[in-house]
């Protein structure tokens, strides 16, 4: 096996779609970027798409149960309704984001620095399902190397920070009643 910081690489073509994967485990998280890239003909012309899917989480240490997406309208209205969205008591978070269940799980997943990092990537489109988190966008030249990079290692941290086991749920909820 691979050190536990360590990206693998493996690449695979397919038609004219150009597939690329990188998976392994940062931070303790197991992470996996997808890129593909689709050429299509048509007369003259040819279009390229390009896109990106990254995942970090997924193995059970982050609470299966933490559901997070950014909060709309739509569902505002749906919530009237179910009444299925949880607050936390941090008012600029809890209007932000649709928050499906809260338990002692989610509770002690969601520290002040967890938050701020789950607005981030909110904000940038993401969203957080089942303990797993995602980022799917259409590619450009501003996502090269480097922006990957980045993306990795900051679902990486969040997926550290959101991560709790059994061995460690209690500390986790008294640092979190203290620091909040």
């Amino acid at each position: 096996g691979a050190p536990a910081g360590q990206i693998l690489a493996e690449k695979h073509f397919e038609g004219d779609a150009e597939r690329r994967t990188i998976e392994g485990h940062r931070r303790g998280v197991p992470v996996r970027a997808h890129f593909e890239r689709t050429t299509q003909k048509v007369g003259k012309h040819t279009s390229v798409r390009e896109q990106v899917a990254l995942h970090a989480g997924g193995d059970g240490e982050i609470p299966r149960g933490l559901s997070v997406r950014r909060d709309t309208v739509g569902r505002s209205l749906t919530r009237l309704v179910s009444g299925q969205d949880e607050d936390i008591g941090d008012a600029g978070f809890d209007g932000f984001v649709e928050l499906a269940q809260l338990d002692e799980y989610v509770c002690a997943a969601l520290s002040q620095h967890a938050r701020e990092l789950l607005v981030e990537l909110l904000r940038g489109g993401g969203e957080l399902r089942d303990g797993v988190l995602t980022l799917e966008e259409e590619a450009g030249m501003e996502h090269g190397g480097a922006w990957l990079e980045q993306q990795i290692e900051l679902f990486a941290q969040l997926g550290a920070e959101l991560s709790v086991l059994p061995s460690t749920l209690h500390r986790r909820l008294a640092q979190n009643a203290v620091a909040d």
